[in-house]
């Protein structure tokens, strides 16, 4: 049977602070019974601390009393072993300290101070790893966030015994007044629309179907069993989804180690797609390096990944602008393209020949393949530690892509299949002169007349797929305007009032805003792509 934390926690605050004070000079209750003492304090726990152990609880609250949490990480680092110089904290942001050199050594973190999974030795926590779904990549290894999440719980559990007690209350969710990050799996059924992206819905629903079905088949009834790796805390469901969330968006994944890995103070800094700084491993532990020089006061940044919107707010819980990694994916659907391409005044035979449709066949476009269910284990659920914290997994691989930044712009399998659907029959015998690999090549047309069909096919596309959105993007800019100007007039922030209270919907819809806003901004630019190398073309 489980036991109530709640009144473990009350037996020990008994013990320890109330049991022998009465009569004492520090006594406050005018030497009162201590039981009255205990009545109350059990009146007065805070009743959103019920599942901390009592030595957490005592952090918490008195990091809510003053200080920042920030204050006390340099410290923690250097009784660990580990290094921080050059470098100083800016509230939650780490900036420069002085002027640095490239490759000025800013931060190590030794192994004591890293929190990973493969470092915890506890035969129960191991065996409950052995229970956890496995990851989307094939192997046997269980998906690795869900093993991070259960590290991170082990180590609270532990309270100030843990040696990552310190950096575990500076995390978002438990530092005071810093809300858990806002990744995919938080957003309520009456917010899922608004990100306008059937694609991103699934990836949504599945990370929180299985948020949901790890903590109900694995952790709900744990605690107090024999089986129970956590000493006795209650893990809740709401407990597990910050630790999921917090381990998505804070993780590492390092080849050196061969293990996803949270590195207090690394951890901290911001993302940026030109960041001024770097991670590698050496003998130091997992060290921050400058990439060039950097003056003093400048914010020093990280780059997470190469990684589009849709995986940065899955895992992350934000969104980039004008993100070069941003890609507007789709599948190959002959019936629709065809419908499309004829109404913009194209002429894609129906049905199409025999010869095409085994050309696309040769493409492997599959025009039977069902789209993943929103309960099958797909998405960035991968064990592989030489990337980050989310893997280029998000989609099917039926999916393909146009991207606003890079080359090429096209997806070679979209372009290839377009360019088979808009072959004349005179012109089928060039086919046999390529291999379908080569079929698919930007800036290498099996004809100029077949490139011209093809691109005015790709823009007939882009316009009806931007047209199926159910705002604009001058809609949005003033949606996202109307919000911005709300908030700002708030006098109360919108903040976590309790550990590991997820984030508000109004943090989501905002969210949700800007993915929308520049995924259509991404697929305006592609357009613009398509329609500059038609000119190039002179069409």
């Amino acid at each position: 049977m489980s036991i109530s934390f709640e009144q473990v926690l009350v037996d020990e605050v008994w013990a320890k602070e109330l049991e022998t004070l009465a009569g004492t000079d520090d006594d406050p209750f005018q030497s009162r019974h201590q039981k009255l003492c205990l009545h109350v304090r059990r009146q007065r726990l805070p009743s959103c601390l019920p599942c901390l152990p009592a030595k957490a609880l005592q952090k918490s609250q008195a990091s809510t009393s003053g200080g920042n949490v920030t204050d006390g990480l340099g410290r923690w680092l250097q009784t660990c072993g580990g290094q921080l110089e050059g470098a100083s904290f800016d509230g939650r942001e780490l900036r420069a300290a002085q002027d640095l050199e490239e490759r000025s050594l800013l931060v190590a973190v030794p192994e004591v101070g890293q929190l990973r999974y493969d470092l915890i030795k506890d035969p129960k926590l191991l065996k409950l790893f052995d229970k956890l779904p496995k990851a989307s990549n094939g192997g046997n290894a269980p998906a690795w966030q869900f093993k991070q999440a259960l590290a991170v719980l082990w180590h609270l559990s532990r309270g100030e015994s843990s040696p990552l007690h310190t950096p575990l209350h500076a995390l978002p969710g438990l530092a005071p007044g810093v809300p858990v990050p806002c990744v995919g799996m938080y957003f309520q059924d009456e917010l899922l629309p608004e990100l306008q992206d059937e694609i991103l819905i699934k990836s949504t629903l599945n990370h929180r179907y299985w948020w949901h079905e790890v903590w109900a088949k694995e952790l709900e009834t744990l605690a107090g069993t024999d089986d129970d790796p956590f000493q006795r805390m209650q893990i809740t469901r709401e407990m597990f989804g910050w630790a999921v969330a917090v381990s998505l968006s804070r993780c590492f994944g390092l080849k050196s180690v061969d293990s996803h890995v949270m590195t207090p103070v690394i951890d901290m800094l911001n993302h940026s797609f030109e960041s001024n700084c770097a991670i590698e491993s050496n003998s130091k532990g997992i060290c921050m390096m400058t990439k060039h020089k950097v003056q003093k006061g400048t914010p020093l940044t990280l780059t997470y990944g190469p990684h589009s919107n849709a995986q940065q707010l899955l895992s992350y819980g934000f969104v980039t602008g004008d993100n070069p990694h941003n890609i507007f994916s789709l599948t190959f659907d002959v019936a629709l393209f065809t419908e499309i391409i004829n109404q913009f005044g194209g002429d894609v035979p129906v049905p199409l020949a025999t010869w095409q449709l085994q050309a696309l066949e040769k493409l492997g476009i599959d025009q039977t393949s069902p789209a993943p269910a929103a309960n099958e284990l797909s998405g960035p659920l991968s064990d592989d530690p030489s990337s980050a914290a989310t893997e280029s997994r998000l989609f099917s691989p039926e999916m393909m892509y146009l991207k606003a930044h890079g080359m090429p712009p096209v997806d070679p399998r979209l372009l290839a299949g377009l360019r088979v659907m808009l072959l004349a029959e005179d012109e089928r015998y060039m086919l046999q002169l390529t291999s379908p690999d080569t079929w698919g090549r930007w800036g290498a047309p099996l004809s100029k007349l077949n490139e011209v069909k093809v691109l005015k096919a790709l823009s007939a596309i882009i316009t009806a797929f931007y047209k199926g959105f159910p705002s604009t993007i001058q809609e949005d800019k003033r949606l996202l305007a109307g919000l911005q100007e709300l908030l700002s007039k708030q006098t109360t922030p919108i903040s976590a009032s309790s550990p590991f209270q997820p984030p508000s919907n109004i943090d989501c819809y905002e969210l949700a805003l800007r993915y929308r806003l520049a995924m259509k901004q991404s697929l305006e630019k592609s357009l613009i792509n398509v329609r500059a190398r038609m000119k190039d073309l002179g069409a």
